[in-house]
């Protein structure tokens, strides 16, 4: 369960033997509880405690056996639940300048930091995925004083504090 303002999202699987889940919104009553999604597809479900609010939307990750996690958005209703952007392995979730930033693969060897309105999807940095040790070279994004840090690195170099203004 996730708390977006006066609603809760969470996953809800279709039934005890299934491999489906798709994407709930509550607002603590019965009358209230409606689901988001119908992915209807085995093995397709929310990444469960992801959900994000940025004004309108809700955002959270899917994943679908065999095509990885893509980003998905919700405006709270079955017919807006839709998906935003192919890219692989979506996290770190950070709700900044009225748009969502986000961690994602850039290629098979590189990870970026990505920024979304839910329509258009911007790569604005891109760093070596992981490091000699196999540790993630970018992670840990933080909201601070209107700007948003993180750490990102090469092979070469290794951590580095970086920030961003969005852009």
């Amino acid at each position: 369960l996730v708390g977006t303002g006066s609603e809760m999202h969470f996953v809800g699987w279709e039934g005890t033997e299934s491999l489906v889940a798709n994407a709930w919104r509550t607002d603590g009553t019965q009358a209230g509880t409606r689901r988001l999604s119908n992915f209807g597809l085995e093995r397709t479900f929310p990444v469960e405690a992801t959900f994000v609010r940025v004004g309108e939307q809700v955002y959270f990750p899917v994943f679908q056996y065999g095509l990885g996690t893509e980003l998905w958005r919700t405006d709270e209703t079955a017919e807006g639940t839709v998906l935003v952007a192919q890219c692989s392995q979506p996290s770190d979730f950070i709700s900044f300048h009225g748009t969502l930033h986000f961690f994602a693969q850039v290629s098979s060897t590189h990870r970026g930091l990505w920024r979304t309105d839910g329509i258009s999807t911007t790569l604005i940095a891109s760093f070596l995925g992981t490091n000699r040790y196999g540790f993630p070279t970018v992670n840990q994004a933080h909201l601070w004083q209107d700007q948003l840090y993180f750490v990102g690195g090469s092979e070469d170099e290794g951590p580095e504090l970086w920030r961003s203004d969005g852009t």
